[in-house]
């Protein structure tokens, strides 16, 4: 793709009828962010419903944040993934 024709060339400027204006564009985003907030609180609630929902939540963060791939309750899993002192030599030492 010649990009060359491209370089230097004016925008065309958007047709009128396709602009927003400034309170419908802040309209419009707040509608974008209630919506996108009313999804956060369903998926809140949803882990929060009940105590096996809220164990599932915890042992999935859990896992990811510990660098294990498995559910907490299955460390044993990722010890396979542990590399042990001189596997991989350095060549800073």
């Amino acid at each position: 793709m010649d990009l060359s024709k491209l370089i230097g060339r004016k925008q065309e400027p958007q047709p009128e009828e396709n602009r927003l204006s400034k309170e419908e564009y802040a309209a419009l985003k707040k509608a974008e962010r209630e919506e996108l907030w009313a999804k956060v609180d369903n998926q809140a609630q949803a882990v929060f419903q009940d105590d096996a929902s809220l164990k599932g939540f915890l042992d999935f963060m859990a896992a990811g944040h510990s660098g294990q791939m498995y559910p907490a309750e299955h460390p044993e899993s990722a010890d396979s993934l542990r590399a042990e002192p001189g596997d991989h030599p350095s060549p800073h030492l």
